[in-house]
């Protein structure tokens, strides 16, 4: 007799919305994660293309003797020898502080989100950012093996791509489409891998290597659900995306008329005002469905992890392609 199998989606996307709606402080650290990962799997691979794209030009211009952008860059070169070697000490070192001080941040804001949304109720936000020490070096070498394993994958595949652009033969079009066969699903589960990685680093305080091993055997014994729910997360925050855009643009209406009254008065004061005002709220409100759209896909692949990871299971756990397959 077959157990009948429970739907794992909704309840998914409902405990997660309810997360991120109850912690609404945790969007201040999604704002910064979002710098490292928006915990959309399907956006990544969406990212990869339009990389290995241009990686393909790129290698196709080296090919040529030049590479893409070459004047471009040479006239920013100019412009920046054209300073004296102090100004441009300072301001390559300035640069560099910053950058560094931001994957600081946004490495502890991504450990200090998945510990906020773990928590039995709304965590401080000084309290889940001191938690996020513990993990920071661990997220470091996730991050920067992520990013390699990544780039490799651009490179191998934009590869082939270059031959086809050079020789648009049969054979080549065979050869890219076998490639991207093979390097779409291989970028989709480094993602997932890194996802879930990044969850038993902060939850349970694993090593680098055990938190990747641990992943990879909740990913392996679940891989066609987590496919399905990556496709599912990103048609939501699809979906949602445009909602807002729209709700953007219907504001824009009323905000248009305000700045024609304004320019009506003469008064150069009351135009900055009503048009700094109509900034600042576009920024308020950018920020947080920015960082209310991160925590939410942060707290779907929580809530995957703790539903997957469960040791009793009342229902048989089963993918919609696998529940299709039982009836036919």
């Amino acid at each position: 007799m077959h157990t009948k199998p429970a739907a794992i989606y909704r309840p998914l996307l409902r405990e997660a919305w309810r997360l991120t709606w109850e912690r609404k402080t945790l969007w201040v650290f999604g704002i910064f994660a979002g710098v490292l990962s928006t915990g959309g799997v399907v956006e990544v691979c969406m990212r990869t293309f339009r990389e290995m794209e241009s990686t393909s030009h790129l290698l196709w211009q080296l090919l040529h003797g030049t590479f893409l952008g070459a004047e471009t860059f040479g006239a920013y070169v100019h412009q920046l020898l054209l300073l004296s070697p102090t100004r441009i000490t300072v301001m390559g070192t300035v640069l560099i502080i910053l950058v560094l001080l931001l994957l600081v941040v946004a490495i502890r804001s991504q450990a200090s989100l998945v510990t906020g949304l773990f928590a039995s109720r709304e965590p401080f936000l000084a309290e889940t950012w001191h938690e996020g020490r513990h993990s920071f070096w661990s997220l470091v070498g996730l991050h920067v093996l992520t990013r390699l394993l990544h780039g490799l994958i651009v490179i191998l595949t934009a590869l082939p791509l270059v031959l086809f652009l050079s020789d648009s033969t049969f054979q080549h079009a065979i050869l890219f489409f076998v490639l991207f066969l093979i390097f779409f699903p291989l970028t989709l589960m480094t993602s997932f891998v890194s996802t879930l990685t990044i969850i038993h680093i902060v939850r349970e305080r694993l090593g680098l290597l055990e938190a990747i091993h641990a992943s990879t055997r909740l990913f392996a014994r679940h891989w066609l659900v987590a496919f399905e729910l990556g496709f599912v997360l990103f048609g939501v925050v699809s979906v949602a995306t445009v909602i807002f855009v729209a709700l953007l643009l219907l504001l824009a209406v009323p905000y248009s008329i305000l700045v024609t009254l304004a320019l009506f008065t003469s008064l150069p004061s009351m135009f900055m005002i009503v048009f700094g005002i109509g900034i600042l709220l576009l920024t308020c409100f950018a920020l947080a469905f920015t960082g209310g759209a991160i925590t939410f896909q942060h707290a779907v692949w929580i809530a995957f992890y703790r539903r997957m990871n469960h040791k009793i299971q009342a229902t048989k756990l089963l993918a919609k392609l696998e529940r299709l397959w039982e009836k036919v």
